[in-house]
């Protein structure tokens, strides 16, 4: 609505000193709101999932609370738990998964597509083999070498996953804390 107020300002009537004054002073903190959502932006989506942790383990919290009668312990408690149940079963199948990617990947590499092909294909003729064998050996090593790329930009990421596991973690304690 301001929008097209402004811009009716700027086609039917004169641009005055004071028009031009709102009219920066507009674009000034447009430009801040888009400054300030790119540097919070990477540690916002963190501190909403702290959030919701808290909220999931509240109950949890309120329950620990009672026994103990100590905010900070019981909420270590809590934390405690909470990282438990997230992390040991990503402890056990993160190794499997990665076993998997690295198994497939060397299945890839020593298949024998020309051998597949032409048992598949046997009586259709040489020259449809050959490009089935090409384009299947394509596909093969494009798959490989993204699954290779993911897993380098996943490496390449592990400090700015940290970070984010940190503010996470000191969210989701002291949501727990001060609730």
């Amino acid at each position: 609505m301001k929008v097209y107020i402004l811009f009716l300002l700027l086609i039917n009537m004169e641009f005055g000193e004071k028009d031009f004054k709102k009219l920066l002073i507009m674009l000034l903190l447009f430009t801040l709101a888009a400054l300030v959502f790119l540097i919070i932006r990477p540690i916002f989506i963190p501190i909403v999932v702290g959030l919701l942790l808290a909220y999931i383990f509240m109950p949890l919290y309120r329950l620990v609370y009672r026994y103990i009668s100590e905010r900070n312990t019981a909420a270590a408690i809590v934390s405690v738990v909470a990282i438990a149940v997230i992390l040991v079963p990503l402890w056990f199948i993160i190794p499997l998964i990665i076993e998997q990617v690295f198994e497939i990947f060397r299945f890839t590499q020593t298949l024998d597509v020309q051998k597949f092909v032409q048992a598949m294909f046997s009586g259709y003729s040489e020259q449809l083999s050959t490009q089935l064998t090409v384009s299947i050996n394509g596909v093969l090593s494009k798959v490989s070498a993204s699954v290779l790329s993911a897993l380098t930009a996943f490496l390449f990421n592990i400090p700015k996953l940290l970070l984010g596991l940190f503010i996470i973690a000191f969210v989701f304690f002291f949501s727990l804390r001060d609730a």
